[in-house]
């Protein structure tokens, strides 16, 4: 009996030392517990438990550190940081400066407005030149990507080798000065501020910097906002509150109104005149002030020229509208064409422009015909049934007019 009771307190020894508490013992034969071996068994779980801890919170570190770098990866040289690269207000700005290895542009604020420097006194798209003033104004400096000359010059942002030169000046103060080259992306570019090493990639497009005047200038400078007026050769129009009236000839439009749709598409044609480049260049102008002038007068002899020679074609040469804008005088538009180019011109503005094909075809497609309704309206047909047999039949081997063929015969 005292054996198989050493074999169960040895077998419970075991199990101690194992971490597991040992079973209380009842009698005079059973030792009291061993706390200290409790106190180990215990230290031993909680040492495990704090391991397993301890490795997770390293795992999840290393997690946090391989996607940091996957990041830093992907974004690159992109990356942002929160210093501003110019950091200047644009409302201040009042001269633009672009700068390309072959030509250069000026722009200043004048009221109302931008306009191109120069004597040319080209009106300049103003909401252009807000936007890419605003652009700059908020530029923000990327991790710089290389600070070598040799860098510079091969990314085409040194002093002497760029794609653009920008400054931005307040008066005589320079507000931004800024080389721009290569693009390592879309939008975006190189760019350097001049008198620094470091080059960024910065959110910028070089070819929102045009570096010569027909980049620059309102192409809208021609068209008509509020036509009350319209005369060619081939008909008159005029307006009243809105009230559109043929008023010439007199002898073929008595009675008749407008069709809506013809008179639609002359309105959108003279609203929607753009033009895409002036036809001269600054200095020629500059050189002999009437020179523009006399440019003109050849054309149009020219195109008379080719209008006498080309008979068998239903195109005119040159199209010469007068055109009135609500309290104004009226504007003479001359149109020219010479093939597929297109030269357009106002009265009362001093430079001659390209134009689209366009809109010679659409103002050309215009005349009297198609300005006229399909039949006249019931007024002009009583007033002509009203009329001498002999003058109605004269009126219509005249004017063309509807509705005279059929009068009365009785006086026969």
């Amino acid at each position: 009996m005292n054996m198989m009771k050493q074999e169960t307190h040895t077998e419970a020894m075991h199990e101690t030392e194992g971490g597991v508490v040992p079973p209380a013992q009842n009698g005079n034969d059973e030792a009291p517990p061993n706390r200290t071996e409790v106190l180990k068994a215990w230290r031993r779980t909680l040492a495990a438990s704090r391991l397993l801890q301890v490795l997770g919170v390293a795992l999840l570190l290393q997690l946090l550190l391989a996607g940091g770098l996957y990041w830093n990866t992907r974004v690159g040289s992109d990356f942002v940081v929160a210093e501003q690269l110019l950091a200047f207000d644009d409302s201040q700005a009042d001269t633009l400066e672009i700068v390309s290895e072959d030509e250069s542009v000026s722009l200043t604020r004048q009221e109302g407005g931008w306009q191109i420097a120069g004597e040319l006194k080209l009106p300049a798209d103003t909401a252009k030149v807000d936007q890419l003033l605003s652009q700059l104004g908020n530029l923000e400096a990327g991790l710089p990507v290389a600070s070598s000359k040799g860098a510079r010059e091969q990314l085409d942002v040194a002093d002497d080798d760029f794609q653009r030169h920008v400054r931005v000046l307040q008066g005589d103060q320079v507000l931004a000065d800024l080389y721009v080259g290569t693009s390592p992306g879309y939008q975006r570019a190189h760019v350097r501020r001049a008198g620094e090493d470091a080059i960024v990639a910065a959110s910028l497009n070089v070819h929102d910097m045009p570096e010569d005047v027909n980049g620059w200038m309102d192409r809208e400078l021609l068209a008509f906002n509020d036509v009350s007026g319209i005369q060619t050769d081939d008909f008159t129009l005029s307006s009243v509150d809105d009230d559109w009236q043929i008023e010439a000839p007199e002898e073929r439009v008595t009675g008749h109104t407008i069709a809506q749709e013809s008179l639609e598409r002359i309105l959108q044609a003279l609203h929607g005149l753009r033009v895409n480049e002036i036809v001269m260049e600054s200095d020629e102008i500059l050189a002999e002030p009437n020179a523009l002038e006399q440019s003109a007068s050849d054309e149009q002899s020219v195109s008379t020229e080719d209008d006498t020679a080309s008979e068998d074609s239903d195109e005119p040469a040159q199209l010469v509208w007068e055109v009135t804008e609500n309290g104004s005088e009226p504007v003479t538009l001359t149109l020219t064409r010479h093939e597929s180019e297109v030269t357009v011109e106002r009265s009362d503005r001093p430079w001659q422009f390209k134009a689209p094909l366009s809109v010679f075809t659409t103002l050309n497609e215009i005349d009297l015909d198609t300005l006229l309704p399909a039949t006249p309206t019931d007024d002009d047909e009583s007033a002509e049934n009203e009329g001498d047999v002999g003058d109605a039949a004269s009126s219509a081997t005249a004017g063309g007019s509807a509705g005279l063929g059929a009068q009365p015969d009785a006086d026969g």
